[in-house]
C-alpha cells in the first residue's frame, strides 16, 4: 500500500500531545507556522476532554542550559492542564515517550487501543513515539497539521537546507503503511476506553462506529492483528522454557535465567532486546496459563497464594489458569483476575476468547500449556527468544509437537538472544 494522506474521520480512545512547551511553540524560538499549529491541536485536546478520552501530555525534561531545561520558562506546558482520571502529564528525558515511562503501562490499564499523536518535534519525539506505540501493538493516528518541526539547515559539505514543511512530511513517510496519518486535525474524533471486562469492545466496533457517526477502518499494524491468538516464549538452543528442579526459590528452574536474562536486568541487553521487551508486553484482552507458570503449589490449595507478580499483575486483563484442583477467582490490582479452569486447555482457550472478543488472546506459558496450544493449533504469532545456552534437561514446549507450521517473518539478535517473530503458514 502507498502511504499518503486520508480525510475520512478517524477515532481514537486517547490523545498523546508530545513536547507542546512554551520553548517550541511561543516567541522567536517557536517552529514555523505554530499558531495554526496549536489551534489544531487545542481542537483535539478539547474533543478529547468532552468525551472522556485520555489525554497525556508528554513534558521533555531538556539538559542544563537548554531552552526546555526544567523549572525554566521554556520548560512549562503551553496547555494548561485538567490533571485528573483523563488526563495526566508524564515528563521524558528521551525522543522516545515511551522510554524508561509510565505510558504504555497508563494506556494499558485505561483499555486503550488506539491513540492520536501531535505536538513537536516531527521528525524526533513524535515519530519516536509514534513508532513505539506501534510496536507496543496500538493503532495510531497521526493528523498532517498537528505536529511540526523546524527547518533542517546545511551542514557541512551539505549546502541544502530543508523546509520545516518538508521535514515533517517526510517524518510522516517514514512511518511507514502501519500507521493511520489524515490531513486535518478536525479529522480525528474521540471515545472513552472501555474498560470493563468480557465485552472485547475496542475502537472500530459496530457500537462505536454507530455512536460516532462515521467511518472508521482499522489500518493493519504491520505485526499482529488484534484478534490473533499470540504466543511469546524464551527457550534455550535444545528448546528448554525453563531448567530443571523448578521451586519457590527458583521458579526458572537451574540456569533457567539464562535463558531469561535479555529482559532481567542483563548489562549486554540492546535495542532489539528492548523491541522484544515491547512485543512481550503488548496489552491482549486474556491470557492462558499453566499452573506451573502461575506459581509453585502442587495438589491441593494448602496455602494462599496469588501469583509471583506482587498486588499489580502485568496482565491487566483476565487470566485462566489450568488446574486440576478447583479454586475461586482472585482478583488483583490493576485488572487482572486470575480464573482457575478444571476442564482442560480447549475450555480455558475457549473462555479466554469470549472474554478478549476482538482484544485477543495470550497464551502465557509454562511449556506444557504453549504445547497443548500449538497441537491444538490455536497459535497465530509465535515468538521465540533462543538463548545460546545448552540446558540439557526442564521443559520443552515442542516434545509431542508433531509439525510446525510457522513462516519467519522478522528476527532481531543481540548477545543475549535471537528474536525470531513467526506467523501461522498462509
Amino acid at each position: 500500500m502507498m502511504l499518503g494522506v486520508v480525510a475520512e474521520i478517524r477515532l481514537a480512545e486517547a490523545l498523546v500531545v508530545v513536547d507542546v512547551q512554551v520553548a517550541f511553540v511561543c516567541g522567536a524560538g517557536a517552529v514555523p507556522a505554530a499558531a495554526p499549529l496549536t489551534e489544531a491541536i487545542v481542537g483535539l485536546v478539547t474533543k478529547a476532554r468532552a468525551v472522556g478520552a485520555v489525554v497525556v501530555h508528554l513534558q521533555n525534561d531538556g539538559p542544563a542550559g537548554e531552552v526546555d531545561e526544567p523549572g525554566t520558562p521554556g520548560w512549562e506546558l503551553y496547555l494548561p492542564v485538567h490533571e485528573g482520571a483523563d488526563e495526566v502529564v508524564i515528563g521524558k528525558t528521551g525522543d522516545d515517550g515511551f522510554d524508561d515511562t509510565d505510558l504504555g503501562g497508563l494506556l494499558h490499564r485505561r483499555g486503550v487501543r488506539r491513540l492520536a499523536i501531535c505536538g513537536v518535534m516531527s521528525e524526533m519525539c513524535v515519530s519516536a513515539t509514534a513508532r513505539a506505540a506501534l510496536r507496543l501493538g496500538f493503532g495510531v493516528v497521526l493528523p498532517h497539521d498537528a505536529h511540526a518541526t523546524y527547518d533542517i539547515p546545511a551542514a557541512p559539505d551539505i549546502s541544502d537546507v530543508v523546509p520545516a514543511a518538508v521535514a515533517s512530511r517526510v517524518a510522516e513517510w517514514a512511518l511507514g503503511d502501519g500507521i493511520d496519518i489524515v490531513a486535518r486535525a478536525a479529522a480525528v474524533d474521540f471515545v472513552a476506553p472501555d474498560t470493563s471486562p468480557g465485552e472485547g469492545r475496542r475502537v472500530g466496533d459496530a457500537d462505536l462506529l454507530t455512536s460516532a457517526r462515521t467511518a472508521c477502518k482499522l489500518q493493519s499494524l504491520g505485526r499482529f492483528a488484534m484478534s490473533d491468538t499470540t504466543c511469546h516464549m524464551s527457550i534455550s538452543l535444545d528448546g528448554f522454557a525453563a531448567g530443571p528442579d523448578q521451586s519457590r526459590d527458583n521458579p526458572l528452574g537451574k540456569r533457567g535465567r539464562e535463558v531469561h536474562s535479555w529482559h532481567i536486568g542483563d548489562p549486554r541487553a540492546n535495542d532489539a532486546d528492548k523491541i522484544a521487551a515491547e512485543w512481550l508486553m503488548r496489552p491482549r484482552g486474556a491470557y492462558v496459563m499453566g499452573r506451573n507458570m502461575y506459581g509453585p503449589i502442587r495438589g491441593d490449595w494448602d496455602e494462599e497464594w496469588t501469583g509471583w507478580w506482587g498486588a499489580e499483575p502485568p496482565y491487566h486483563a483476565p487470566v485462566f489458569v489450568l488446574t486440576h484442583y478447583e479454586h475461586d477467582p482472585i482478583e488483583m490490582e490493576g485488572g487482572t483476575t486470575f480464573h482457575f479452569v478444571t476442564a482442560g486447555f480447549d475450555a480455558a482457550y475457549a473462555a479466554a476468547r469470549e472474554v478478549a472478543g476482538d482484544k485477543g488472546v495470550d497464551i502465557a506459558g509454562g511449556a506444557s500449556t504453549v504445547r497443548q496450544a500449538l497441537i491444538a493449533g490455536v497459535i497465530d504469532e509465535l515468538t521465540l527468544d533462543i538463548a545460546p545456552v545448552l540446558l540439557g534437561s526442564g521443559e520443552r514446549i515442542f516434545d509431542g509437537v508433531e509439525s510446525f507450521g510457522f513462516e519467519p517473518v522478522e528476527v532481531l539478535h543481540s548477545p543475549l538472544t535471537t528474536h525470531i517473530r513467526y506467523r501461522r503458514a498462509g
